[in-house]
């Protein structure tokens, strides 16, 4: 062998070894890449459990940046007026190795289509979250949406899209002045989410809309309530028309407007009840 050929082995040698560190390279910093991606993606969701949306978008966009291919990132960091990141989201779950994961964004989709006012326009058959959906559908369309039992032989839901659907037919049975149904939503949403910053004002639903509950046990439910108290009050009492005396007594601005009806008159004494 000359030395012009065992130099030539030599470079060839030298690049093949440049080559595999750059690859391993590559492949160490894509796994740094991605631990730092979960990470993020994790904090992102504590952000938004927490209800800090901004920070939870901005710590999730970062994460999607490092991990383009992965959706749960991408649906932290989802702006629901971007029309071209649903398709995104929907490209994304298309390709997810994992079946939660694809189910996952998909049902998120859905969701943010609808509060856009858009059909839903998502594929989860076999799924809770397909007939919760559903059920939104026909009460936005003013239809009976059915019992938000489970069935079956089906996937059970994702906790936002229980929780959204709870919220929109709590919303909706409020607004027709269904007591029964409105203590029910609010007594669900509160099993779902005991520490939430709204359980004080759901707390205070199903208190009030609770004849066993007396009217100062409601009052004092109704003080703990922190956002948006005053709001919060006069809906309950628009709602309840028996508590209005109550209210009234307490916080009279929040019964202005609204009738109180009469207490009943007190029986004498040793007549039948």
């Amino acid at each position: 062998m000359t030395a012009g050929q065992r130099n030539l082995i030599g470079v060839a040698m030298l690049v093949a070894g440049l080559i595999l560190t750059l690859v391993a390279a590559s492949i160490a910093w894509g796994a740094v890449q991605r631990w730092f991606a979960v990470s993020e993606t994790v904090e992102a969701a504590d952000q938004m459990r927490r209800g800090r949306v901004d920070d939870a978008r901005r710590i999730a966009a970062r994460a999607a940046a490092r991990a383009p291919d992965e959706p749960a990132p991408a649906l932290l960091a989802l702006d629901p007026t971007n029309a071209e990141a649903f398709d995104r989201i929907v490209f994304l779950a298309l390709r997810a190795d994992r079946h939660a994961d694809r189910q996952a964004a998909l049902a998120t989709v859905g969701l943010a289509r609808m509060a856009l006012g858009k059909p839903a326009d998502v594929e989860l058959p076999g799924t809770a979250d397909l007939r919760l959906i559903g059920a939104m559908a026909a009460a936005r369309a003013g239809k009976d949406p059915g019992k938000l039992k489970a069935e079956a032989g089906e996937e059970p839901p994702h906790l936002n899209v229980l929780r959204a659907a709870h919220t929109l037919l709590m919303r909706r049975a409020w607004e027709a002045g269904a007591i029964n149904e409105t203590r029910t939503h609010a007594g669900a949403l509160l099993l779902l989410r005991p520490k939430a910053p709204e359980a004080p004002l759901l707390h205070a639903v199903v208190g009030a809309t609770s004849l066993m509950l007396g009217d100062p046990d409601m009052v004092r439910l109704l003080e703990a309530i922190r956002t948006d108290q005053d709001v919060a009050i006069r809906a309950i009492a628009a709602l309840l028309p028996q508590r209005r005396a109550a209210i009234a007594a307490k916080w009279p601005k929040a019964v202005e407007g609204l009738e109180i009806p009469p207490e009943p008159a007190a029986q004498p004494a040793g007549a039948a009840p």
